[in-house]
């Protein structure tokens, strides 16, 4: 499970803790380095095999991350409108 918050925020839940909190086998989210955007996330979704996020926020801009290590792959400045839900392969949720 991959939430996405209003202050910014994306994280990774772990299933084998009910989702209760977050995945500490990640090292930045055992360090506490998130994954961050500067607006509300609005919009998140996984790839089909679950290694790759892609996430949108309430000003537009869409990140693609690498589940693995945390790292941003591409950003895409005023990609949209302001996302609001998820979509694509992977089953993506709308982040609030």
């Amino acid at each position: 499970l991959v939430t996405g918050s209003s202050d910014g925020f994306v994280e990774i839940w772990d299933p084998d803790r009910r989702y209760e909190e977050l995945r500490t086998d990640l090292a930045y989210q055992k360090n506490d380095e998130p994954m961050m955007h500067d607006a509300a996330v609005t919009a998140v979704t996984t790839s089909a095999d679950g290694c790759m996020i892609a996430t949108g926020d309430a000003e537009g801009t869409v990140k693609v991350w690498k589940v693995e290590n945390g790292r941003c792959l591409r950003r895409f400045e005023r990609a949209h409108g302001g996302s609001r839900a998820g979509g694509g392969t992977g089953g993506g949720t709308s982040g609030s």
